[in-house]
């Protein structure tokens, strides 16, 4: 029978089997030992602890991620989803999937849901399954933008994700920014405004996502913003926007005349939902969304797992 005394042989054992990826009766041959001892060799690296196997959990991670992410910025609750994905749009997909599976969660009888006409709405609304509730209202909580009408999908996902509910919906048929305060408040006479106005005030869960600020914008390169405003912005230091309202790193309201006349959901409404629901993936959105957790204005968040690293990594260096 093979006897083994020497720690030095199992341990030069265990790194042939483990890191060397021999198996045993490659072993065997190499330092003419049988395969019956080298097998317990192997059995005696693991009871000494020699050897130690680790259970890899991919969803440990985002666990930890959630706990941080939610007491760091106070928030009601944090879906971190693992998407395992380069690529923006499947990551995007996922995403909000992810977030139609857990809206629907929130949905009770009497509830009023506000829904911003977003890329990112009209993915979810794509991804919601049908789910009929009794008494559930669905309002669009911002005006319309000219890239909406073109983009129909935009412009439709509130009426998308009330259809699947069996709600019923209401549209605010303004433009999101208009010129004056003046040309505000002509549309603000009209009765069907006031109304979706009133629904967007009583709404108990709004769902949206963020924007970045940029030259590249989609409302500055339709014209919503005049290079006067946009000038003020940069001053300000605005890194983003949440249903058109812009603010800096620390949530604060970069131009009051510019929320003036802008039609829709307020930053203080935001602030007052039950849920405000702030669906988020994409490295270039990071900074306009710790603005808007700064801010107060997402109190729930779905991120995928690669922005919520990229999340905690900007707000630690911000904080030093």
């Amino acid at each position: 029978m093979d006897t083994f005394d020497s720690i030095d042989q199992i341990i030069a054992v265990a790194r042939m089997y483990y890191e060397g990826k021999l198996t045993q009766s490659e072993i065997s041959k190499r330092i003419n030992l049988s395969c019956p001892t080298i097998s317990r060799m192997l059995k005696k690296a693991k009871e000494k602890g020699f050897v130690q196997t680790v259970v890899i959990d991919p969803f440990e991670s985002s666990n930890n991620l959630q706990a941080q992410i939610k007491k760091i910025f106070d928030l009601k609750d944090v879906r971190v989803v693992n998407t395992y994905s380069g690529n923006p749009r499947t990551t995007k997909a996922i995403v909000c999937q992810a977030a139609a599976e857990y809206i629907a969660t929130l949905i009770k009888p009497k509830d009023i849901l506000g829904i911003a006409s977003s890329t990112t709405t009209a993915e979810i609304a794509r991804a919601m399954h049908p789910v009929k509730m009794e008494r559930i209202s669905v309002v669009s909580i911002s005006g319309c933008t000219y890239e909406h009408v073109i983009d129909e999908d935009v412009f439709n996902a509130p009426r998308v994700i009330g259809k699947k509910l069996g709600a019923d919906i209401r549209f605010l048929y303004t433009p999101i920014i208009v010129s004056s305060r003046e040309v505000k408040n002509v549309y603000l006479s009209d009765s069907n405004t006031r109304l979706a106005l009133k629904m967007i005030e009583e709404a108990n869960i709004v769902v949206n996502s963020v924007g970045y600020f940029g030259r590249h914008s989609q409302l500055y390169r339709y014209g919503y913003l005049d290079e006067e405003t946009m000038s003020l912005l940069e001053e300000n230091k605005t890194i983003g926007n949440i249903c058109s309202h812009y603010y800096d790193i620390n949530g604060n309201l970069t131009n009051r005349d510019l929320a003036d006349r802008t039609i829709g959901i307020t930053l203080n409404q935001l602030r007052s939902k039950e849920y405000s629901v702030g669906v988020v993936c994409g490295q270039e959105k990071i900074k306009a969304l710790l603005g808007a957790l700064r801010g107060g204005y997402i109190n729930v968040l779905i991120i995928d797992d690669a922005t919520a690293k990229s999340l905690l990594i900007e707000n630690s260096a911000l904080d030093e």
